[in-house]
């Protein structure tokens, strides 16, 4: 009984080479959290609202640095941004 799940997938160009293009595939679940990590919400605010465990959160978390391949939150909230996956107001 498993669910598919939706993804956005995202094109992206790397640093190192313009005309190379690597493809990030995110899950509704991870952008929703992407989202809400840019609105400033901590893991356990996140797991409130989504109703999901604090741990669930910071996997999905390292899930999404790992595929965007960044270092830290801030690399996040950069790439929505970039990728316009969140807009500042």
């Amino acid at each position: 009984m498993s669910k598919k799940l939706k993804r956005k997938k995202i094109t992206l160009s790397p640093k190192k080479s313009a005309s190379k293009k690597s493809n990030v595939y995110l899950t509704k679940r991870e952008i929703r959290v992407i989202k809400l990590l840019c609105q400033q919400y901590s893991a356990g605010e996140m797991a409130k609202k989504l109703g999901l465990s604090r741990k669930t959160i910071e996997n999905r978390i390292g899930d999404i640095l790992g595929k965007i391949k960044s270092k830290n939150r801030i690399g996040i909230v950069i790439y929505a941004i970039k990728n316009k996956i969140y807009k500042l107001n």
